[in-house]
């Protein structure tokens, strides 16, 4: 049975399908955001499933970096076969390409608002730079398993260096030549965003926020501190202001309440009296929320209608309405 095992873990085949689906695990966060925000309204889920999907990235990081450290006591034990070979500098390459695509989304994220990459992606800059981490991890420790293979295949063929490198403990070599580079690679990071970083604490809310920040500024203004705030469903419209733990900083201590939870009369009637802003009312498709004014109807979730006893606008400006609501 162990030998099995061992023929499994150290087979290159199921070492790439594993780091085939570390590298394309933000996809099913992706999938998962989609799901959520737009396919999944509504709709029964297996519990626990969303969870598992958000820190799926996290879990196959950590297997993967399991795997990575197994090949390396392999790798002291025996020679490294072509085929071997073969597969590191290939999956060196796809870390490669993730690495500079990391790069760049949490760099969007940086020089947009807080959240960009959840709010459109689904996944998060803490996820990037785990999955950045073991990538890097995977490229130095490809090169040093290539290094050391062939020093010890030159072995006695080659000067003094080769030699001196060959009898120094190779595990505490190995591990000084990845964490000088890994303290490269964080510090390397940190220059990288500093240009984002001196933007970002010159630019104002509204710039970090975007356009729809001057609906905060509304609640903000005419809103009780102890009132119920009423808000859009986070999704690719209303990617900033449906976001309740960037909008709680802003809006704190008002309760929150999404105006995707509003799809029945029973919840909308728990909800009592409430506070909300209309927002782009002068563009159709990110207008919120629908309102029927001979009815006495209301649809938040943009598709669930629901009656209130009485609507009241209690501020109106250039830049937006603020409205009161008793259901």
């Amino acid at each position: 049975m162990k030998n099995k095992l061992n023929k499994i873990i150290y087979r290159p085949s199921f070492f790439i399908f594993l780091w085939l689906i570390f590298i394309s695990s933000p996809f099913f966060s992706f999938f998962r955001i989609r799901f959520l925000t737009e396919v999944g309204r509504g709709l029964i889920i297996v519990r626990g499933l969303s969870s598992f999907i958000y820190y799926f990235p996290v879990v196959i990081s950590f297997v993967d970096l399991v795997f990575l450290i197994l090949w390396l006591k392999d790798f002291f034990n025996k020679k490294l076969s072509w085929e071997k070979q073969k597969t590191l500098v290939g999956l060196s390459l796809i870390s490669l390409i993730f690495l500079i695509t990391s790069s760049l989304l949490i760099n969007s994220e940086y020089g947009s608002f807080p959240n960009y990459l959840y709010s459109n992606y689904g996944f998060t800059v803490a996820q990037l730079e785990l999955m950045s981490f073991v990538a890097a991890f995977q490229i130095l420790s490809s090169v040093f398993f290539l290094a050391y293979h062939y020093n010890l295949s030159a072995r006695g063929k080659q000067g003094v260096g080769t030699k001196l490198i060959s009898s120094l403990n190779i595990g505490a070599f190995y591990l000084s030549v990845v964490g000088f580079f890994c303290l490269i690679l964080l510090s390397a990071s940190t220059f990288s965003r500093l240009p984002f970083i001196i933007k970002e604490e010159k630019m104002g809310y509204e710039s970090k926020f975007g356009v729809q920040y001057k609906y905060l500024e509304l609640l903000a203004q005419h809103v009780p501190n102890d009132a119920t705030v009423l808000l859009p469903p986070q999704d690719e419209k209303w990617p900033a202001i449906g976001n309740q733990p960037v909008v709680r900083y802003f809006l704190y201590p008002r309760d929150l309440v999404s105006g995707l939870l509003l799809n029945n009369q029973k919840l909308a009637d728990g909800v009592k009296e409430a506070y909300f802003v209309e927002i782009t009312p002068d563009i159709e498709s990110t207008h919120w929320p629908t309102i029927n004014l001979s009815t006495n109807q209301i649809i938040f979730d943009e598709k669930s209608i629901v009656s209130y006893r009485n609507i009241d606008l209690i501020f109106k400006s250039d830049e937006g309405k603020v409205f009161k609501i008793i259901f």
